[in-house]
C-alpha cells in the first residue's frame, strides 16, 4: 500500500535539497556587518572675534571761520595794546570782507577827518603873537572863505591818496615776501597796513590841529609821535607776518621796503599832496 502510494504520487517522493550550513556560514562571514550608528557630537563652531570696523575716513578739515571784526573795539585795542592785539586778531584779515571793509573805513574816515581839518583851517585863523610887537594877529573866524575851497580836491584826491598809501605799503612788502620765498597773504598785509596808519592819521589829522591851536610846536610833536608809532607797529607786524627771524634780515628788509616807499612817495605824491588844501602843505605851516 505504501509502495503503491509512492508510485502513484511521485511528487511526494521529491527529496528536499540539502542545505549546506557551512556555506551559509561562509556567506554570513563575508557579508558586511553594519556598524552600529554612532551619534555624532554636534559641531560647535568656534566663535570668531568680530572683524574690527574700519575707522571712518578722516573728514577734510574745514577752514576755520575767522569771524567778524568789531571795528571800533579793534581800533581801541590796537591803540592800547597794539602788539598783543595784532597777534590775536590778524587772522581775521584773511577774510576778504573784513579786510576790504576795514581798509575802506580807514581811508574813508581819514578822508572825512581830514576834510573837517581842512574846513577848520580855512575858516579859522589862529592868533599870532608876532615878534617884538610886529606881525601880531588875533584869532578870527571867517566862514566866507569856504567859497574858495576846492571840494573835489579836498575829498576825492585825498581819498585816492590814502587808498594809494595803503596799497603801496601792502604791495612793497608783498613783493618782498615773494622775493624772500616767504608765505605771503596780500589781504593780511593790507589789513596790517590799514592798522598801522591809524596812529599817524589820528595824531596828524585830529590831535595835531587841536594842540596846534594852543602851541604850534605841540601839534608838530604830536604828528611826529604818531608817525613813530605807525612805523614801529608796521615793522613789528610785517616781521611776524613774513616770519623774519634773523635780526639782520629784519633790518635789511625793512630798510629796503621803507626806502622804496619814501623815495617813490616823494616823487609820486609830493607835488600832489602840496597841491591839495589840508595836505602836507598845511603841516609845513606849523613851522
Amino acid at each position: 500500500m505504501d509502495e503503491r502510494n509512492e508510485n502513484e504520487f511521485p511528487e511526494n517522493n521529491v527529496l528536499e535539497p540539502e542545505v549546506d550550513m557551512n556555506h551559509n556560514e561562509e556567506i554570513k562571514e563575508h557579508e558586511p556587518v553594519a556598524e552600529p550608528m554612532m551619534e555624532r557630537e554636534p559641531v560647535v563652531e568656534e566663535e570668531r572675534p568680530p572683524m574690527p570696523t574700519p575707522p571712518p575716513p578722516a573728514p577734510t578739515p574745514a577752514k576755520a571761520s575767522v569771524g567778524s571784526l568789531n571795528y571800533i573795539q579793534f581800533v581801541i585795542a590796537v591803540l592800547l595794546k597794539p602788539i598783543t592785539t595784532m597777534k590775536k586778531e590778524v587772522n581775521k584779515f584773511e577774510d576778504v570782507k573784513n579786510t576790504l571793509i576795514f581798509a575802506g573805513l580807514v581811508a574813508g574816515i581819514t578822508t572825512i577827518v581830514n576834510l573837517i581839518k581842512i574846513i577848520f583851517n580855512t575858516v579859522y585863523t589862529p592868533a599870532f603873537a608876532g615878534f617884538m610887537g610886529f606881525g601880531e594877529r588875533k584869532a578870527e573866524w571867517d566862514w566866507s572863505d569856504l567859497s574858495n575851497l576846492k571840494w573835489g580836491e579836498a575829498i576825492f584826491k585825498n581819498l585816492i591818496i590814502f587808498v594809494g598809501v595803503l596799497v603801496a605799503i601792502t604791495l612793497v612788502y608783498f613783493l618782498a615776501g615773494l622775493i624772500l620765498k616767504k608765505q605771503t597773504n596780500f589781504l593780511r598785509l593790507l589789513g596790517i597796513a590799514s592798522v598801522a596808519v591809524i596812529p599817524a592819521a589820528l595824531c596828524m589829522f585830529i590831535i595835531s590841529p587841536l594842540l596846534g591851536m594852543i602851541y604850534s610846536p605841540l601839534g608838530f610833536g604830536a604828528s611826529i609821535i604818531g608817525g613813530i608809532y605807525t612805523l614801529l607797529l608796521l615793522i613789528d607786524s610785517v616781521n611776524r607776518e613774513l616770519s623774519l627771524e634773523d635780526n639782520d634780515m629784519k633790518l635789511f628788509v625793512n630798510i629796503g621796503c621803507l626806502s622804496i616807499l619814501v623815495i617813490a612817495g616823494y616823487y609820486a605824491f609830493m607835488k600832489f599832496f602840496l597841491s591839495i588844501p589840508g595836505g602836507l602843505g598845511d603841516l609845513l605851516d606849523l613851522f
